[in-house]
């Protein structure tokens, strides 16, 4: 009786602590990542027309929501933040700008902020580390 009574008690702890960690998503289907990348605006039209202008091809996307207690270590995150990665290869067409070539985002409220160097010049041209 007082195991059951335990397990009554813990169970819904345990599924709270798996509900606010969940898996990432990974996107591998071509049309569902030209999808996501038609949806951001660049300064050469959209990120899928600015990848193929740099010279670099996406093979996947990770997208993950941002939890609890990420929000609690960088105040700068909100709830409902969700870190984008993009996984590409190639070497981009840069000039004198020191990008990677597979950068990251945060999708904020319908917007995609830049999170390094590389997705800073893909959206705006600019060689910077974002702010």
């Amino acid at each position: 009786m007082r195991t059951e009574r335990i397990a009554y008690l813990i169970a819904p702890l345990l599924m709270a602590s798996t509900l606010a960690h969940a898996d990432p998503k990974w996107m591998k289907e071509s049309s569902e990542i030209q999808s996501l990348l038609k949806s951001v605006s660049t300064v050469e039209g959209d990120l899928g027309v600015r990848f193929a202008n740099v010279g670099l091809r996406v093979n996947a996307v990770r997208l993950e929501e941002i939890s609890q207690e990420d929000i609690k270590e960088d105040p700068m995150l909100q709830p409902g933040d969700v870190e984008i990665s993009i996984l590409t290869e190639g070497t981009p067409h840069s000039g004198d700008c020191k990008v990677l070539g597979s950068p990251t985002f945060l999708r904020r409220k319908g917007q995609f902020l830049p999170q390094d160097r590389t997705g800073m010049w893909l959206l705006t041209g600019v060689c910077a580390v974002p702010n």
